[in-house]
Parts: C-alpha cells; structure tokens; sequence
C-alpha cells in the first residue's frame, strides 16, 4: 500500500528530487548521518505515530478512490480540519505546470502537523521516477504533459502520461521491488538459499544475512512491518523492528556491514531495473 510509509509532504518536491536522487547516497545512509540520525531519535510527533501505528498494522488509511487518494484518511487521521487549507502557488518550481493559480497547492494543517497535496501528484511522481536523463529532459517531460493537457481538455493520467512521454521512457521498465527480488539477491550475494534466510536457523553469518535482507526490504518497499515478517518465514513484526535498529546501528559502527547494505542494495536495483 503505498501510504503506508506516509510520505505526506514528499511527493510536493518529488519532480525536483527526483531529478538529483541518483547523485545522493542511499536514503538510508543519509537519515543515519550523526547529525541527523532519525533511526536513533525518539520521535513523538503526530506523523511518526501515525506511521509507527500503520507500520505495527494498527490502523489503515482508505482511499476515496477519487483524484485526492489517501488524503481525506490521512487528515481525519491526523485530526487535521479540512477547513485549514491554504493555497501555493508556483512560478520557479519544476512542478510549477501542475502548480498555478487554477491548480493550486493545497496546505491542511493544524497547531502540530502540516499535509501539503496538489492534484496530479502521481503523475508528477512517475514522471520523476522514470525520467532520468538530467533536469532539462525532466524539466521537458513536465512541460510537454502540461501542453497535452492544455491542448486536447482531458485530465492527465498515468496512463495518458505514459502515452505521452513514451520516446523517452525506458523500453524496459523495471520490476517492482519485491520481498521475492530482495531475498533471492541476498541468497546470491551471502551464499544462502532463500530457504535459509527464511528458516529459524540462528548461526551468526545467516542471521545477519537475514537481518540486512530485512532492513532493505523495510527501505526499499512500502511494506508493513507484519508483511515484512511475513515474507521472512512468518516472523512476527517485533523481530523486523529489532534487525532494521541492529542494521541501522551496525553501519555507523562496522565498515563491513555498511558495505554489504550497499552492495545488496545495488544489487536489488539493477536486477529490478533489468
């Protein structure tokens, strides 16, 4: 479910992004830095206890099914008025085709949270996604969608979007990342079966298999922690909490590991990438 991790106010800068997510580290690395790290923080604010509540599976967001998605859910969640909403506008950003006077920002808030939203997000978030040349082909993508919007009246979507900018997607579109992907590149690159990272065996070179196997699939997938735990031999979500925060911990402290996380998340993006 893609709401899962809420990534509420991320999509609003997903065209810029996305465009200079190949030249940074892992997301992980980063979040991990001393000066920041988030995984060690004890944090209390209204989102990252919705988000610990959704992972945990104790609450689910619902879809309208309409352009809005998730959001009505994720407000009521967050005990956010609808009421609250300001508008945005843009004139600089790479978005700013789908953010304009008649397509306004959407900023919902409240004394403790803020939700930004802009209609036309998922497909700002594939185009992000696939286009991956450099900003002006990126820049280019957002401006010929808005034209076909302009030109022929009809509402832009992924589909129509994917019509559109088909000369400059790539012929092969990569395979979603999944629990399965993950586990049979770990198996390759640690020497196991995916039998074994999935079995209750204990020796110490499998178990720390399993765990970075673990902590990947945590990063690279919008699983909930008991699917997660689910795809690993039916553990329970305590012991996917208890490998991310070892993980986690290990790589600031052991080179080795570090390198391993890095190597077996490469490996998970070219396989998924053809």
């Amino acid at each position: 479910m893609r709401n899962t991790r809420i990534l509420i106010a991320a999509a609003l800068w997903l065209g810029t992004v996305g465009a200079v997510a190949g030249q940074l580290q892992h997301p992980s690395l980063l979040r991990n830095h001393p000066a920041i790290k988030y995984e060690s923080s004890d944090t209390k604010d209204p989102v990252a206890e919705l988000n610990r509540k959704l992972q945990a599976g104790e609450v689910t967001l619902e879809s309208s099914g309409g352009p809005s998605g998730y959001l009505m859910s994720v407000l009521k969640a967050l005990s956010v008025p609808v009421e609250s909403q300001t508008l945005v506008f843009s004139k600089t950003s790479f978005q700013a085709p789908k953010i304009n006077p008649k397509n306004p920002r959407a900023i919902f808030f409240n004394d403790t949270v803020s939700v930004g939203w802009v209609r036309g997000g998922d497909v700002l978030e594939f185009i992000a996604a696939n286009i991956k040349d450099n900003i002006r082909v990126l820049e280019g993508a957002l401006i010929r969608v808005s034209a076909f919007a302009s030109l022929t009246h009809e509402p832009i979507t992924v589909d129509r979007a994917t019509q559109v900018l088909a000369d400059l997607l790539s012929e092969n579109q990569p395979r979603p990342i999944t629990p399965q992907l993950i586990l049979d590149e770990a198996a390759a690159q640690f020497g196991f079966t995916v039998e074994d990272l999935k079995s209750k065996h204990r020796q110490r070179p499998l178990v720390t298999a399993r765990q970075i196997a673990m902590y990947i699939t945590r990063e690279l997938t919008d699983l909930s922690l008991p699917k997660i735990g689910q795809a690993f031999g039916g553990r329970d979500h305590t012991t996917v909490i208890h490998a991310t925060n070892k993980i986690s911990g290990l790589m600031q402290e052991r080179h080795a590991i570090f390198d391993q996380v890095q190597e077996l998340t490469t490996r998970i993006k070219n396989a998924a990438n053809g």
